[in-house]
């Protein structure tokens, strides 16, 4: 092994800076380019840092799971109406919010032959928008429809009152009748009526009794009036 002197270890080695009053002008001037050189350097990392950083810092919030928590709205629910009259399937039927009259009418199978196609252009409006519990009502061509004086009769009132002689022959379709034709029998008030009509078509007269619409009694008392 070869000897060491020990004092270089005694005391630390002094690098010596030349001071600025100790550098010639000549000396500054040299190192101009290299500060112009440093310059750039810094001016290029830093326009590189403008046009990176922004592009980066969006991928990063993208990649990061956000906590936020997403409240959704309840859906809306079903709107029922009830569609009866001279349609070939009265009942209840529901739809989307914002249907239409024509819709419900469409599932309803459509108006029968027998509905009144004038009052149906004239009275209801297809396009109207459907609300919950509404009640589509497709008039008979056979329903009266009463004059100023006569708005309180129904077909078969005012036949009973003008000939009496002939009242007994009129028999009331419990198939077409319109709702009032219905409600001027004996034994039938508006509540009746209604359920009259809801059961259509019928097959047999004596379905009112079976169904339950009409008593045993009230049958045999307006059976004489009414047929198919």
């Amino acid at each position: 092994m070869g000897r060491y002197n020990l004092a270089m270890f005694e005391k630390p080695a002094t690098i010596l800076l030349p001071s600025l009053s100790n550098i010639s002008r000549a000396q500054l001037l040299s190192y101009v380019p290299y500060l112009v050189m440093a310059s750039g350097v810094v001016s290029t990392l830093v326009s590189l840092a403008v046009l990176v950083v922004p592009s980066f810092i969006p991928q990063v919030q993208a990649e990061t799971p956000s906590t936020d928590v997403c409240v959704t709205q309840p859906p809306i629910g079903e709107v029922v109406v009830y569609v009866s009259g001279a349609v070939k399937s009265p009942g209840l039927y529901k739809l989307q919010p914002g249907s239409r009259l024509a819709e419900a009418l469409e599932l309803s199978g459509g108006a029968l032959p027998t509905a009144d196609k004038t009052q149906l252009q004239k009275s209801i409006n297809l396009a109207e928008e459907l609300t919950d519990s509404q009640h589509l009502y497709i008039p008979f061509a056979a329903e009266l429809t009463p004059t100023a004086g006569e708005s309180e009769l129904t077909a078969v009132a005012f036949q009973q009152q003008t000939n009496p002689t002939t009242a007994q022959s009129v028999k009331i379709s419990i198939n077409t009748a319109s709702q009032k034709e219905l409600e001027g029998l004996p034994k039938v008030g508006a509540k009746t009526a209604e359920m009259i009509i809801a059961g259509r078509p019928y097959t047999d007269l004596f379905q009112l009794v079976g169904t339950k619409v009409l008593s045993q009694s009230a049958y045999d008392e307006i059976k004489g009036q009414l047929s198919l």
